[in-house]
Order: structure tokens, then sequence, then C-alpha cells
């Protein structure tokens, strides 16, 4: 693997590798890796050869200094560039006193007819990169009093192109908005970190972390998103107030993915505080609405009632259909926890037509899925089962990584109800699985519960009793309550292992629960049962 990095670094280009391949005496393929911009570091090679192919500098110092003094300069410009740019970007980042805008495109044109500059055609733009090579040699030669302003117009590029294609979030065109800021991706983090190294007391760092934060959160990028927000937060002391109730808000939805739930909430209810005042009423709502699922997660299910009520009023007066059907799912959600079904179906088939109609793909998966909880609350499985396999499909289509676990657990609950016990097993596996990956810890836990109900069923009492033991510690110290229907049936559960048990063996079992990590229970409930009867995955 570090040979492949090395050569992708080098591009590919003979006369690198060749002269890397002469260093190997001396140094590893990763020191090597490490050192690849040291001056000097890919010198020498065979005499036999014009002294402007001895070196790659060499190589392309000659071809540089073929260049007019404006090709040059832009050249050096576009180094600032991390994830190649589009014609509007290099106008955006170019152009300055020195170079009008209309200079551009030809300069351009140029460099891409001199071998410095490579096209890419791309369905939604053009866009124009250098080789990594070559970007090196130039951002070496980018005069560091032309840099900053550079830098600086660099970034205010960015955080436009990552603004302007939120148009498309939670849109039919959502996947367009996926592939807009990935593009950008690899020049925000550039962005970033150049920033970092410069004075930002405003916040224009902050700024474009946090219209990165939906991209990331929507990736499962969470710790990502946490430490750029952070450390940009602390270098901002003089941010404006929404910009760190937005910093709080993504803060706090990044801990609720994560089941960090008190955490979560502190956030949030900072975010509301820093919005007291403010025309932001959206936000106050989506807040609102974020901080009633948390409550309710902790088992204050009338104050998250009051809080969803309260943010489906803002919502409908001045929100999206999107946002409006957010807030009704979470009010379905709640009438479910509550017991009350036919109110939650109504609230669920409300916000699913209004997620429907505006092509908000992972909303109707979530609608879905919440309606597919009813019907096993209901007690019918097989609707159950329909509901949350339909869920599923819209999940994996749009690649929502962690709905996808969440999706999977509920059909596993399903196919238990109907005694499918090794088909539910392969779904809690593959659900465990995804959330353990992802960080997810409260849905991996959802996972080990269902399979310690089908470690039972395959006769291994000891890990069903450790598993949900374990599940049942979490909660009590994550404040992560079940709702009641699911809590005296957990409790039951408990009881119906311990009798099987017996007293003393149960004890024993449980002795070692309080010193038992995540990754132990994880390992534990994938073990548990027997291995997997089919290939098949659901």
């Amino acid at each position: 693997p570090l040979v492949a990095r090395l050569c992708a670094r080098l591009d590919g280009i003979p006369l690198a590798i060749e002269l890397a391949a002469a260093r190997v005496h001396a140094l590893s393929v990763g020191q090597i890796l490490d050192r690849i911009g040291a001056q000097h570091l890919l010198s020498g090679g065979s005499r036999s050869v014009p002294a402007r192919h001895r070196t790659l500098d060499a190589a392309i110092d000659w071809s540089y200094n073929l260049l007019s003094a404006d090709e040059r300069l832009l050249l050096e410009r576009m180094s600032i560039f991390a994830g190649g740019w589009t014609l509007e970007a290099a106008e955006a980042v170019g152009a300055s006193d020195d170079l009008d805008t209309v200079e551009v495109l030809p300069l351009l044109i140029h460099l891409v007819e001199k071998s410095l500059v490579v096209m890419d055609e791309r369905p939604e733009a053009t866009r124009y990169r250098m080789l990594e090579t070559i970007r090196a040699f130039a951002g070496a030669r980018l005069p560091n009093d032309d840099r900053e302003a550079v830098a600086e117009r660099h970034r205010a590029w960015v955080l436009h192109a990552v603004e302007a294609a939120f148009v498309d979030f939670g849109s039919p065109h959502h996947d367009r908005w996926r592939r807009n800021v990935g593009a950008e991706h690899a020049n925000a983090l550039a962005a970033l970190a150049a920033g970092r190294e410069r004075q930002d007391p405003t916040g224009k760092n902050l700024q474009l972390a946090l219209a990165l934060g939906a991209y990331w959160e929507d990736f499962g990028h969470w710790e990502l998103c946490r430490n750029w927000i952070e450390n940009c937060q602390a270098a901002s002391p003089d941010a404006d107030g929404v910009l760190r109730a937005r910093a709080r808000f993504r803060l706090a939805s990044i801990s609720h993915r994560q089941g960090f739930y008190s955490d979560a909430e502190t956030l949030f209810r900072e975010c509301l505080s820093l919005l007291e005042g403010t025309d932001r009423l959206r936000l106050r709502a989506e807040a609102l609405s974020q901080l009633g699922r948390i409550v309710g997660a902790q088992g204050r299910l009338d104050e998250k009632l009051s809080l969803l009520t309260e943010a489906v009023g803002l919502h409908r007066s001045s929100g999206t259909a999107i946002t409006i059907a957010s807030a009704l799912q979470g009010l379905g959600e709640t009438a479910r926890q509550l017991g009350e079904l036919r109110e939650a179906e109504q609230r669920l088939d409300e916000s699913l037509d209004l997620f429907r109609n505006a092509g908000f793909s992972e909303g109707i998966s979530v609608a879905l899925l919440e309606r597919a909880k009813i019907s096993l609350a209901a007690g019918d499985a097989v609707q159950g089962y329909i509901r949350a396999s339909e869920s599923l499909d819209v999940a994996r289509a749009g690649s929502f990584e962690l709905l996808v676990s969440q999706c999977q657990a509920v059909v596993g609950e399903s196919l238990m109800a109907q005694g499918e016990w090794a088909r539910a097993r392969t779904s809690l596996s593959d659900a465990l699985r995804r959330a353990n990956e992802l960080g997810a810890v409260g849905d991996a836990v959802v996972a080990i519960e269902g399979l310690a109900r089908v470690a039972l069923h395959a006769g291994d009492c000891s890990a069903a009793y450790r598993l949900a033991c374990f599940a049942e510690a979490y909660r009590e110290s994550a404040h992560d309550p079940l709702p009641v229907r699911e809590r005296l049936a957990a409790e039951a559960f408990l009881e119906q292992l311990r009798g099987i048990l017996g007293v003393a063996a149960a004890d024993a079992c449980a002795s070692g629960v309080a010193s038992m990590q995540l990754a132990d229970a994880v390992a534990l409930a994938m073990r548990g049962g027997g291995q997997d009867t089919e290939t098949e995955r659901l």
C-alpha cells in the first residue's frame, strides 16, 4: 500500500518514480512519502540525460520558465486548490488587482495546452486540476506576500460553493448536493487547515466548518465534524451569537447521534438561549424539535410533547415542508411512545405525505420506520416487517448508513416476532456491525438487546443475560430509558433469564458486566447464538 500511495502521490510520472527509487537505499518508502515535498529529495538521475531531466524540479522548472509572467502567476495561485477547481473558482481566486477576471480563462487554456493543468469534463461542470508534483512546485513559488490574500479568496470561494449547493439539501436533488459538496471537500479541508494558521476572531473558519456540518453528519464523519467545529469555535472569540448558536446546534446533533444525551441536551439549550431575541425562527424551531427528541430519549415524554408542539407551530409559520414534516414525525413518535397509536398513525401519515411531496428520501425512510414501530406496538409483526423493509430499501438507496442500521434492527425485531430467528440474527448482526462502525452507541445497544433474545432462543442463557444486563447498565448511565412498553418487556426478559439460570448463576454472570466495554458486548453479541446459517444479507 505504501508503494501504491507513493506512486499516486508522484502522479505516476516515470522520472519521479525513478528518482524516488534511487532513495530506497537510505530511506524507507514511508520516509520518502513523508519527505516528498522536501527540496532536492527527488534530485539526481542519470548524467546521460539533459540537465533539465535530472531532477523532477528541474523538469518542471524548465516548463515553468517558458511561461509568461501572468501564466506563472495564475499557476502559482491555482496551487491553493487541493481538490481541483472550476472556471468560476479560478476567476474568484486567481483574479486580483494585478490580474483581470477576463484574463483568467485564456491563461487557463494556455496552461492546459502546455500540460501544466489537466482538464476534467464532468456532467455538472468542467473541473481543472494539477498533478500533485506540479502543484507542490507551483505552491512553493507562490510569494508570501500574495499567499495570505489568495488563501483568503480561496476560503471565501469554498464557503460560497458549499452554501450555494445547500439549496439541493433534502430535495429530490439531494444526491446532487452530496456530489457538489463532495467535489469541494478537499478544498474545504485545505482552507480550514490554512485558516487555522491565521487570526480568525470573527469566525470565518467557523462559518466554513458549519457549512460543512450537514455533509459531515450525513456521511457519518462525526468526529471530524466535532473536532473542526470545536477548534474553530475556540479560535473565534468575537463570533456573533447566531454563529455560536449554529455551532452549539451541530455539536448537539452529533452528540445525539453518538448517544451522549446529557451533552446534547445542554448544547441544544445553549443554542436556544443564544437565539433569544433573534429572527432565526427556523433554527429555533429545529432546535426545539431536536431538544424534544433528546428529552424524550431520556423518558420525559410530556416535556417532549410540549417542545415538539411549540416547534410545529414555529415551523408552520416560518419553516419548509420538510421541517414541518420532521416535527410532525417527532409528534407521531411521541404518540406511539405514549400508547396513542391512532394519533401516531395520523401524525406520521401527514409527515410521510409532506416528505414524499418534497422528494426527501431520508425523511420518507424515517416516517416509514416509525409506522413499522406502530405496527409492532399493535401486535402486527407482518405489517411491521413490510414497513420496515420498505424503509430499509429507501435508506439503502440514499446511503443513509445510520438509518440503514436502525431499519435492520426493526426488521430483526419483526422477524423475531414471527419466529424467524436465523433471519432475525442476520439482520440484527448487520445492524450492530454498522452502528458500531459509525460510533452510534445507542443504536448498537438496541441491536445488542435484540441479539440477547436471539442468544436465549439458541440456548445460550448466560450470554443472553450478560447482554441484557449490559444494555440495562448502559441505559441507566446514559439516561436513555426505554419507553414504557419496551421497558416492561426488558424487565420481564431479565426476570425470565434469572429464572432459567437461577439466582447464583445469574449473579455470577452479572458480576463481570460492570467492567464490560462496548467492544466486549459487541463481540459477545456477534457470537451469541452460534454462527450465521445464511449467506444472504437482508
